[in-house]
């Protein structure tokens, strides 16, 4: 009675406030994401076009670490056109901010009724914007990922591999230092010099300047310490970045300038994957079939940012990189013991462990990865991305790669490895999880982890001996290895 009740109340709203008739109307539209929900869902019910608004009927699940669904005062709908429409009414049983579990309405300035793909985004970051709103059956011109690779292929500049002096200016218009903000800073880890990039900047007459040293070429984040939000900026060694920030936006000047488009264009990759991968339990045969629509969903979002922002070749090999890198983020961690994939089959076993469940053949099946196998992991892009220091451990300790390892399952296409050689086998698995032969980023997660294994066989010389050059061996790329050989230096005083 309560739910009937609501709805009359919004229905006669909407004949007050927008009574012109429906021109076109889109039952149950798809979207690839709604972005900062993790176990919250939101769902669009219909959305019409009218001579005079577009409008959006909605319904919110509320979950536990997401209860409310917060409503932005500054969303609108964006075409990939680059026009927007603004919010003119929102209609909700108490018309608050935050919602509870209730249906609510959201009106807006009229939108063409041929547009087929558009977004819902806001100004507030805790606010979820929706990505890419479309009819299910819409008819969009989508590149998969390998044609996408191949038509923008271009030459990475070769100082974004080395070890220098990256140098930011960032400047704030009056505008935008409404609230004081005493300090920005950015942290990360370096796997090239296996050091950790620290750097303060205290803001002084409207902004800000920094130097760091840094092994590559990074995308990045200052942080501040109070509200105004983080800034984005890319950085290359033995460089000047600038960036300005103001209400209107940021701009960018110097080094990051080349991949000013990507900067700005708030792709929200991560996000798509993210939404998709957290809730997930469930058997192999359903990751499978998840992972294909999560790269259908990525795809979708780069082909119609890419040809909205005019992306440059170097532009797109960065965001391909960043949907490589968000796949390796998240599969690893939905693969959890507490899923259908490690349900015990009755009577299978007296002390059953994870390795007698029902789908753990097909978990460490690498067949089940095959999806991988239309990506790019020599892509030097994906060692410039936030996420990359994020996916490293993951690539030599996910499951399927140590349960190979460390279960002494058999493997009829291994050979030449010894049981015994942790390290080989590792790099071996990794790059079968990726469905490569010795890919950039499998050399990259070794490069990490050698500090940590130097530091187990510290002790015993001879040991740290044989285990650097055991990684000397399997690294084939010349930066990677000139790497390596400064690592065990700095760790024993001599080469190794």
């Amino acid at each position: 009675m309560k739910k009937t009740y609501l709805w009359f109340v919004l229905l006669s709203v909407m004949v007050f406030s927008c009574d012109s008739k429906v021109n076109k109307t889109i039952e149950n539209p798809v979207f690839s994401a709604a972005t900062t929900l993790t176990d919250g869902r939101v769902s669009i019910q219909k959305v019409e076009f009218t001579d005079d608004c577009t409008r959006l009927c909605m319904k919110w699940q509320p979950g536990m670490t997401d209860p409310v669904f917060m409503l932005d005062d500054n969303y609108c709908l964006t075409d990939y056109h680059g026009h927007s429409y603004r919010l003119t009414n929102r209609f909700s049983a108490a018309w608050k901010c935050s919602v509870g579990k209730e249906d609510f309405i959201l009106e807006f300035e009229p939108m063409p009724d041929t547009t087929s793909v558009f977004d819902l985004c806001g100004t507030r970051w805790e606010c979820p914007q929706i990505l890419c709103i479309r009819s299910k059956d819409a008819d969009l011109d989508v590149m998969t990922f390998a044609e996408m690779s191949e038509k923008y292929r271009c030459e990475i500049p070769e100082n974004w591999l080395k070890t220098d002096s990256i140098h930011v200016k960032v400047s704030m218009s009056d505008d935008y230092t409404q609230s004081p903000v005493s300090q920005y800073s950015v942290m990360q880890h370096d796997i090239f010099m296996n050091d950790n990039i620290v750097c303060m900047a205290s803001v002084v007459d409207g902004g800000f300047e920094c130097s760091f040293l840094a092994g590559s070429a990074i995308e990045s984040y200052f942080v501040s310490n109070e509200t105004l939000g983080n800034i984005r900026f890319f950085g290359v060694p033995g460089e000047t970045t600038e960036v300005h920030v103001s209400k209107d936006g940021v701009s960018y000047g110097g080094s990051a300038k080349q991949v000013e488009r990507l900067l700005k264009s708030d792709l929200n990759l991560d996000a798509i994957c993210y939404y998709r991968f957290a809730p997930f339990h469930g058997t192999a045969s359903q990751l499978v079939s998840l992972m294909d629509d999560i790269l259908n969903e990525m795809m979708l979002r780069l082909s119609l940012v890419a040809r909205r922002d005019g992306f440059t070749p170097l532009e797109v090999q960065m965001s391909l990189a960043s949907i490589q890198n968000s796949f390796l983020k998240y599969i690893p961690p939905c693969l959890d013991f507490n899923s259908p994939f490690f349900a015990i089959a009755p009577g299978e076993a007296n002390s059953p462990t994870h390795a007698d469940s029902l789908n753990y053949k097909e978990l460490l099946s690498f067949d089940t990865y095959k999806i991988l196998s239309q990506m790019d992991f020599d892509n030097p892009c994906m060692i410039f991305d936030n996420n990359f220091n994020g996916i490293l451990w993951n690539i030599l300790m996910n499951e399927p790669v140590s349960g190979h390892v460390y279960m002494d399952f058999a493997d009829d296409a291994m050979s030449g490895i010894s049981r015994n050689d942790t390290i080989g086998l590792s790099f071996y698995y990794a790059n079968r999880f990726m469905q490569s032969d010795s890919s950039l980023l499998s050399q990259c997660a070794l490069l990490s982890c050698l500090p940590r294994v130097l530091d187990v066989y510290a002790a015993g010389a001879d040991k740290a001996d044989s285990v650097s050059r055991r990684c000397d061996s399997l690294l084939s790329h010349p930066y990677l290895k000139s790497c390596a050989k400064k690592i065990v230096e700095r760790r024993f005083g001599h080469a190794k």
